[in-house]
C-alpha cells in the first residue's frame, strides 16, 4: 500500500478475492461492470475460509483496522459505485496470448464529486488509486490512460478527419484496402499511407468511453477514444461532433497534446458537456 504522510492511502494493490470482499465489507452493489470482477467461489464454506485468509493479508496490509477497511479506502469504493461520471475501456497486448486474461488491461476511472479514483485489473491483479486531478481533471485523466500504454513516440502525419459511422466498415485485417478505404473516403496518400497498418501493425491498442450518471439514470458517450501504438508510433482516435450533429472520428498524432484533445471533446458528448 502507498501513502502520502497523514493523508493515508493512495494506492492498494488486490487481487479479485480481496476486490470481492472488499465489496462486501463496504456494502458496495458493484464495481464498474468492465473490470469483471465477479464472484471465484460459489460453496459457502470454501468462502468463508477464502474470506479468512484475504482477512489477514488485508490487516497485515494496513488495509483493515478490526475487520473493518480504512474510511478512504471505503471512500474510493464508494466512489467507483456511484460516480457523477466514469471512464471505462480497455488496453490490448496485441503480442500476448489472447487466451491469456493478462493480455488485456482493463481500467476504470470515476469521479464523484472532487475525488477521482482508477481502478486496474490485469488478470488476477487489481489496483486502486486515487488521484489529484488538480485544476485540470482531463489532464489528469489523460495522463491516467497513457500510462496504461506507457510511453511511445507520436506518429507523425497529417490529422484528418472522417464520418465516425464509416469507421467500422473499414476493411481492418489488408493494409492495402484499409489505405484505398481512406484513399476514398478523401484522406490524402500520405495519411492513408500512414493510417493503412493502424490496426494490423498495432503492438497495443486500446479505447475508452464516458458514462454520466444523474438521478439512477446512466448515459455513455455515442462516441469514443481510440489509441494505437505501433513500431510507428502512437495514433489517438478523437470524436468530434460537428456542427450539423453528424458524429465525426479524427486521427491525429499521438502526443499528450492529442490525447487531451480526445478526451475533452468526447466530455463534450455527455449530458453536461463536460468531465467536471
Amino acid at each position: 500500500m502507498d501513502r502520502e504522510g497523514d493523508r493515508g492511502p493512495v494506492a492498494v494493490d488486490l487481487n479479485v478475492d480481496s476486490a470481492l470482499l472488499l465489496q462486501r465489507l463496504v456494502g458496495i452493489d458493484r464495481y464498474p461492470a468492465n473490470l469483471m470482477l465477479m464472484p471465484t467461489v460459489f460453496d459457502d464454506g470454501e468462502q468463508a475460509r477464502v474470506d479468512e485468509y484475504v482477512s489477514r493479508q488485508l490487516t497485515d496490509a494496513g488495509i483493515l483496522a478490526d475487520g473493518v477497511p480504512l474510511p478512504r479506502i471505503a471512500h474510493w469504493l464508494h466512489c467507483l459505485a456511484r460516480p457523477d461520471v466514469e471512464l471505462t475501456g480497455e488496453v490490448t497486448d496485441a503480442r500476448a496470448d489472447p487466451h491469456d486474461d493478462k493480455s488485456t488491461l482493463r481500467m476504470a476511472l470515476a469521479r464523484s464529486g472532487d475525488t477521482h479514483v482508477l481502478a486496474l485489473r490485469h488478470g488476477d491483479a487489481v489496483v486502486l488509486q486515487e488521484l489529484d486531478a488538480g485544476e485540470r481533471p482531463v489532464q489528469a485523466v489523460a495522463a491516467a490512460f497513457a500510462a496504461c500504454f506507457g510511453p511511445a513516440p507520436a506518429r507523425r502525419f497529417e490529422s484528418w478527419s472522417m464520418p465516425a459511422a464509416a469507421f467500422d466498415t473499414l476493411p481492418a485485417g489488408s493494409p492495402e484496402r484499409f489505405r484505398r478505404a481512406l484513399l476514398a473516403l478523401g484522406a490524402g496518400h500520405r495519411t492513408a499511407g500512414a493510417l493503412a497498418t493502424l490496426r494490423t501493425a498495432a503492438t497495443r491498442s486500446g479505447g475508452v468511453v464516458m458514462t454520466e450518471h444523474h438521478d439512477g439514470n446512466a448515459t455513455r458517450t455515442a462516441g469514443w477514444v481510440g489509441v494505437f501504438d505501433s513500431p510507428h508510433g502512437r495514433t489517438v482516435l478523437a470524436p468530434v461532433r460537428r456542427a450539423d450533429g453528424e458524429l465525426w472520428c479524427t486521427f491525429l498524432p499521438g502526443d499528450m497534446p492529442a490525447l487531451e484533445f480526445a478526451l475533452t471533446r468526447l466530455s463534450l458528448l455527455l449530458p453536461s458537456g463536460t468531465w467536471c
